[in-house]
């Protein structure tokens, strides 16, 4: 009997390559499976700025 090891993996992240003059990054996720890689975008942003992010997140609460 043989056994093998089957691996898999998700990770997302921010491509700050692709970051908009908005200052937002696509997400994007690298899926793993027994050493193949792909990348797939998962049709979100998200700032990748502290700063702007509380900025965006003030702005939200307060309604200005």
């Amino acid at each position: 009997m043989s056994t093998t090891n089957n691996t898999f993996c998700v990770a997302f992240y921010l491509k700050k390559q692709k970051t908009t003059q908005a200052g937002k990054s696509p997400i994007y996720a690298r899926i793993t499976v027994n050493g193949k890689r792909i990348e797939i975008s998962v049709k979100r942003e998200r700032i990748c700025s502290l700063r702007l992010y509380f900025e965006e997140a003030y702005k939200d609460k307060f309604l200005i």
